[in-house]
């Protein structure tokens, strides 16, 4: 009966769209949940779930990826192994040992590698996700042993440098075992993939955790970080965002750019808490939430915490394919209560919008010549440093028909014109998503290029994403575009990123739609930074710079440019503007002119359209910087 409920369910989440089974082997207390040689506590006595679990996943074409609570093993009490061992426990302020193992100890850590081979050799996982891989988060002491360690390495100080250097002292044992342990498994498995769980950017340091992950991924040890998406409405850090979500987007923001700085290809992906002990999401549109927020922020995955209190959203998830669609990196469907309940119609729809694509279509890699070496042999294509568009227009082209990512590696990438065409990389076709790593993956215009550094085209093309990444158009070196006045858009083929539909002298083609940028960087543009024509258009959270003309335009709507920081320096004519198009939202930007600055216009709507919202917006001028008109409403 137990194995029929587990097939049951693996057979419920495979359907789902869900990959990889991420089951516990023990509890916090230090019970296993499986006959272990090493924890002598078994809750089930001989038989063995995790087997089972491990057995019907790979039956149904599933990846596993074993869960073990580390160094906890009874939070303020101890218990299981460190009842045998109590000098092996952190201790309380009392000076009592704590439920938690110490990351000094060097029993201990051999204890700990040997439980975590134990599971590598009896069930061959694909992966550990290693949680409690930290401090406790109750004030604690070290053990006896790396306190007279700490004591050898740090000789009596003043108390504020003293505790400076016990906190990186604390920092310094778990990176030691984390890289103790990334050693041993990966002399057994190579191929094993080591995550961690943890609670995101704030515990990096400084923080009573410890747990200074940057430095592991930047070592290589370990392959992914599961950050912690247990945020509710009534249930978040208010200094992170006005809302539970913003808050979510915030911790996966700032993890993202703590692993950039690092140079580590280690994937980011968020636990998503459907009950905790901090609050419960309540009905799919909440899950629907987080999931756009890390679509949006390019996340490497998502685990639920737990299925079974996924199991009543099973049918919602079905019907919407939520989890299909943010698996095969689809634009998910801003989804209410009330659609929730659906008509066949509204299901229709959906479908339609959807598609029959496969269930996951690709991600292809691109590096370019500076990029690591981790990332040049993970890579399908790779650039030599001229003319690397050749590279990431070949990536864009091996894409399915039904689509997928191309995803850039930080480096440099050197753009130049393709022959015969409007731009350098050049993205003719629907369901694309364009991402690099943020500010570290830069494409920079070669000289005397004059063209476009991204360009969208094509009769009908949709759901295209450009994001994380910046793009340097280079004018002062590819300044002698014209084009010709007579011809609609003919004189602006010289952006930083353009999308629409045709060659300005080609026959006419039906409109673009559902074009978004976001957290871009586009600077330096002869013509336009960002240059976009079509129907549904998000310009989104990006770092705009100087332009001859617009730094971004939205010449068709409906459209909203939401959340971007325009910083000019130089001359520019506006900084962000519609054109002929209805419905345009401008809101939440700043533009912040710096001394030396010449701005025309800093928001502005063109003659006879209607429908506009701008507001919240901020601009601010320095000392030394020019604006002739903040708004020019016509």
């Amino acid at each position: 009966m137990r194995e029929r409920s587990i097939s049951h369910h693996l057979d419920e989440l495979r359907r789902l769209g869900i990959d990889t089974i991420v089951p516990y082997v023990s509890n916090t207390s230090g019970q296993a949940h499986y006959p272990s040689e090493l924890l002598s506590d078994h809750l089930w006595q001989d038989w063995d779930p995790i087997e089972v679990f491990v057995t019907a996943a790979r039956q149904r074409g599933l990846k596993v990826q074993l869960s073990i609570p580390m160094l906890i093993c009874g939070g303020d009490q101890p218990s299981g192994i460190l009842e045998q061992h109590p000098a092996w426990a952190l201790l309380g302020e009392d000076g009592k040992p704590l439920g938690s193992i110490s990351p000094g100890h060097p029993q201990a850590r051999e204890w700990v590698v040997r439980w975590l081979l134990e599971l590598i050799q009896r069930y061959k996982p694909d992966g550990l996700l290693l949680d409690y891989m930290r401090f406790p988060s109750l004030a604690s002491q070290l053990d006896a042993h790396s306190a007279a360690r700490f004591a050898r390495t740090y000789p009596a100080t003043e108390q504020q440098e003293n505790a400076e250097n016990l906190q990186h002292f604390r920092e310094l044992l778990l990176t030691e075992l984390v890289g103790m342990i990334s050693k041993r498994v990966r002399a057994v498995r190579p191929d094993l993939h080591v995550a961690i769980y943890s609670w995101g950017h704030h515990v990096t340091s400084g923080h009573r955790l410890a747990q200074n992950w940057p430095a592991w991924a930047a070592k290589g040890y370990i392959d992914e970080v599961n950050v912690c998406g247990y945020w509710y409405p009534d249930s978040y850090p208010k200094r992170w965002g006005k809302n539970h979500i913003e808050a979510f987007r915030t911790v996966l923001t700032d993890c993202r750019r703590q692993l950039e700085a690092t140079g580590s290809d280690a994937d980011l992906t968020f636990a998503l808490g459907v009950k905790t002990s901090h609050g419960k999401v309540k009905t799919v549109v909440d899950i629907a939430s987080y999931l756009r927020t890390a679509a949006q922020l390019q996340a490497d995955g998502v685990t639920f915490f737990t299925w079974s209190y996924l199991v009543p959203f099973v049918p919602q998830l079905r019907q919407t394919r939520l989890l299909e669609n943010y698996a095969a990196q689809r634009p998910i469907e801003d989804l209410t209560v009330a659609n929730m309940r659906g008509t066949s119609d509204r299901e229709a729809s959906l479908k339609r919008s959807v598609g029959v694509a496969d269930r996951k279509p690709p991600t292809i890699r691109v590096a370019a010549k500076d990029s690591t070496d981790r990332a040049r042999k993970s890579a399908e294509f790779v650039g030599d440093g001229h003319g690397d568009q050749e590279q990431i227009n070949a990536a864009i082209d091996a894409l399915p028909d039904v689509g997928g990512t191309v995803i850039l590696a930080a480096g440099t990438y050197d753009i130049r014109k393709v022959s015969g065409t409007l731009g350098g990389v050049l993205i003719g076709r629907s369901n694309v998503v364009l991402a690099g790593q943020g500010a570290a993956t830069k494409l920079v215009l070669a000289a005397d290029q004059n063209t476009n550094v991204i360009r969208i085209i094509g009769s009908g093309v949709h759901h295209v994403t450009i994001q994380d990444l910046s793009v340097d158009a280079n004018r002062r070196e590819n300044s002698t575009g014209l084009g010709d006045p007579n011809i609609s858009h003919d004189r602006f083929e010289f952006c930083g990123i353009k999308g629409y539909c045709r060659d300005p002298r080609g026959p006419g083609a039906a409109d673009l739609r559902d074009i978004t940028i976001r957290n871009c960087e586009v600077r330096n543009a002869h013509r336009l930074g960002i240059m976009l024509e079509g129907s549904n258009l998000q310009v989104l959270n990006n770092v705009l710079g100087n332009a001859g003309s617009d730094s971004v335009e939205l010449l068709t709507g409906p459209g909203m440019i939401r959340g971007n920081y325009v910083e000019i320096t130089e001359q520019t004519h506006v900084a962000i503007g519609s054109d002929r198009g209805d419905s345009i939202q401008m809101s939440d930007n700043i533009v912040h002119i710096r001394a030396g600055g010449r701005l025309d216009i800093g928001f502005r709507t063109w003659a006879d359209s209607q429908r506009h919202v701008i507001n919240g917006n901020i601009l601010v001028v320095d000392k030394g910087g020019e604006c002739s008109l903040a708004m020019d409403l016509r």
